[in-house]
């Protein structure tokens, strides 16, 4: 059989190592090397799959986790893992079950990878896959540009026509353009009659509108956070003395977060965003806990105890944000020059409303360019589960990013990719 791989990633390079000798395969890679938006995963570190078991796994899953069941436990984490050490690669566990090369290089996954390729591999580098038809499609609209020499599926790329038995898109999403990820995948399978969700960024930044401590960009600090429906009328970022919220919370995350030249971004923040279902995000109402290990009360407690210390309240905020907050809280509140002992119950109530109930306006997600996955992709329900093929056209595939699936970061998406690709694999060496 001769076999397309539209994309050279993480899925495509894996697929092709897999398909067994008899098939001829071509990979059309935009890029002049494999594996560029691999390579970058993890820090340059490739977060290489999560060693959890696939039920605690596919709880990590925000999108598609039922569609992803069949997959994931046909191919575990596990089975990854014996995959790369068999193959003489070393790995490393770390905290919350992340696996790495041991190397701590990303290269090092994608030589493994293309070391796994045949003679029966065709690499063709830097082109460009302009479409994809399938014969069925072009006699509909002429029967005059078919010879009976052609296949199922034609692809021009580069101004060459290839015709092929079976294709797999393996494009990813519309991440990380420079990678070559921009949403190409997405134009086939439209060409091929599928459809396409709303896409947006996942895994991203918040942008905040008059966020009071924008001057402290670069700033980090632990926080929980969560997001609720908006309840400003003015838009405007703030807080106020309202006591808990008792809205639906949207979203919720806690850990590290750092303050951006548009809001806020980091861990906790790329976690939110993921766990965030909706697709429009404009004008939610971000809630900021500064100090989510001490509750209300123990924390007016504290200030309390403070009244026989002759420290300024900025000295007792120093203990729980950084110098920068802490002086922007002092700022906003009138009170660089206030003492703990003078401290007036109303003063001792905004500081602590404002540490724990912080309220801004969101206006929106940062960029795709600069989201790690996208949400959103190729409709799971005119996929088949058990192998990945459309259930279009038979002989077309889809893996990996390209689908309408997405996961917390934690080497999720990566696995993602390893098992829908060897879903495609075990559906084509049956044949």
């Amino acid at each position: 059989m001769r076999i397309a791989i539209v994309g050279g990633g993480a899925a495509g390079l894996f697929l092709a190592g897999l398909l067994d000798k008899e098939h001829r395969v071509t990979i059309l890679e935009k890029n002049s090397s494999f594996g560029k938006k691999l390579k970058i995963t993890g820090k340059g570190r490739c977060n290489v799959t999560n060693n959890k078991l696939p039920v605690e796994f596919l709880q990590n899953v925000m999108v598609g986790a039922e569609f992803l069941t069949s997959a994931i436990q046909n191919f575990t984490p596990q089975g990854m893992i014996e995959y790369l050490q068999i193959g003489g690669v070393n790995i490393l566990e770390e905290d919350s079950n992340r696996i790495y090369p041991k190397s701590n290089k990303s290269q090092t996954i994608i030589d493994f990878l293309e070391n796994k390729l045949g003679d029966n591999v065709k690499v063709v580098f830097d082109t460009t896959v302009e479409s994809i038809t399938h014969t069925s499609i072009i006699k509909s609209k002429n029967e005059n540009l078919l010879s009976e020499n052609l296949d199922n599926f034609i692809t021009m790329a580069n101004n060459h026509v290839y015709n092929f038995n079976a294709v797999i898109i393996a494009t990813g999403g519309a991440t990380y353009s420079t990678t070559g990820s921009r949403g190409d995948g997405y134009k086939f399978a439209m060409e091929l009659g599928h459809s396409i969700t709303s896409i947006r960024p996942s895994l991203v930044g918040l942008k905040l509108r008059n966020f009071i401590f924008q001057e402290c960009q670069g700033t980090s600090f632990e926080a929980k956070l969560k997001i609720y429906e908006n309840e400003q009328s003015d838009n405007q970022s703030y807080y106020k003395t309202a006591g808990e919220d008792t809205r639906s919370v949207l979203a919720e995350s806690s850990g590290s977060v750092m303050i951006t030249n548009f809001g806020i971004g980091g861990p906790s923040v790329q976690e939110l965003t993921a766990r965030y279902l909706q697709n429009d995000i404009t004008n939610k109402t971000l809630v900021i806990d500064f100090v989510p290990q001490v509750d209300v009360v123990k924390l007016k407690k504290e200030i309390e105890s403070y009244r026989n210390k002759n420290i300024f309240i900025f000295e007792w905020l120093c203990n729980y944000l950084p110098k920068k907050m802490a002086k922007v809280i002092c700022d906003v509140l009138v009170l660089h020059k206030v003492r703990c002992a003078t401290l007036s119950y109303s003063e001792q109530n905004r500081v602590v409303e404002l540490l724990k109930n912080y309220k801004a306006n969101i206006l929106g997600f940062d960029s795709m360019e600069r989201a790690t996955v996208t949400r959103g992709g190729v409709s799971l329900h005119e996929i088949n589960p058990l192998t990945m093929e459309s259930k279009i056209l038979p002989n077309l595939f889809f893996m990996g990013e390209v689908l309408n699936c997405d996961a917390l970061s934690g080497g999720y998406s990566l696995q993602i990719c390893w098992s829908t690709a060897k879903l495609v694999a075990d559906k084509l060496n049956d044949v």
